[in-house]
């Protein structure tokens, strides 16, 4: 379990692209005369969003998103009782 997570690179590659695409819509706000700050703003808050819905899915035991996982164990017994009656 603690080996299946997005590796590093990734997640700064990640961060990369975020600072990247930030940087990119800034500059080309700047070089117009007329500056739209809706669509700079929505597109930073999609991009922010999406890197740390990234980053929360990745670590499961902390974190705003948190899925329980008992119906999963509960499954995993199911099968494990039914191949025990089918074995016998």
């Amino acid at each position: 379990m603690l080996r299946l997570h997005v590796p590093e690179p990734v997640l700064f590659l990640l961060f990369i692209v975020f600072i990247t695409s930030g940087g990119l819509l800034g500059y080309t706000s700047g070089l117009h005369r007329k500056r739209p700050a809706f669509p700079t703003i929505l597109m930073s808050a999609l991009i922010v969003i999406v890197v740390f819905m990234v980053v929360d899915l990745d670590r499961p035991r902390r974190g705003l998103i948190q899925v329980n996982q008992d119906s999963l164990a509960d499954t995993i017994i199911q099968i494990y009782e039914y191949q025990l009656v089918t074995a016998l």
